[in-house]
């Protein structure tokens, strides 16, 4: 028989068993088919492609810069229409005719005598006195003022036909509208209020 083995010799057959490694099974990994590597190949390609079609975004134009004295700060204000005048200076021949208020001349040349002329005169004789000399733009105030002391029936006559500045909600709106519309040195076509029938020149801001 054979003798049983010594302590020494049984300690290292416990380690030479310890030592042995476990073997590892490794799961095979499939490899991607043919087919599923094209894809991804064409996938990547079209990618790529589409990138490098994309237009580029242009860069933003330089601002320039303001000039000396300018308030960089401050951003451009487009300019509007010019403010309406609040005030403008007119003269005026007034024609009466028979249906008005008080159908009486006030002018130095015949106050006091009645007016008997039909708004249809009043019309026609505004109409011939601007077409015959107050028509062509620029008209000098000399050749208003001579209309005036000839054909004007209201108490301004004396005065040459001027009323001085006139502003907004003074006088009837059509008179207003024909005065705010006329530019200096300027003859309205006939205006009609219940004063009479007017022709209105519009003088500059100093002559009030």
């Amino acid at each position: 028989l054979a003798a049983p083995p010594s302590k020494a010799a049984r300690s290292e057959s416990g380690s030479a068993a310890a030592a042995v490694p476990t073997p590892v099974v490794s799961t095979p990994v499939a490899e991607a088919s043919p087919a599923v590597a094209s894809a991804a190949t064409t996938s990547a390609v079209e990618s790529a492609a589409n990138a490098s079609a994309s237009p580029a975004v242009p860069a933003p134009l330089p601002v320039p810069a303001p000039g000396p004295g300018a308030d960089a700060s401050q951003e451009p204000v487009a300019a509007g229409p010019a403010a309406p005048a609040e005030a403008v200076v007119i003269a005026h021949v007034l024609i009466k005719h028979k249906d008005v208020a008080n159908p009486v001349s006030k002018a130095p040349r015949n106050k006091g005598a009645p007016v008997t002329r039909s708004l249809d005169d009043a019309r026609r004789t505004a109409a011939a006195l601007r077409m015959k000399n107050l028509a062509a733009a620029p008209v000098s105030e000399a050749a208003f003022e001579s209309a005036v002391l000839q054909f004007s029936e209201c108490a301004t006559a004396k005065k040459k036909g001027r009323m001085g500045r006139i502003e907004r909600g003074q006088f009837a709106k059509a008179f207003e509208d024909a005065a705010f519309g006329l530019e200096v040195h300027h003859v309205s076509e006939p205006v009609e209020t219940p004063l009479g029938v007017h022709l209105l020149m519009r003088l500059p801001d100093e002559a009030a």
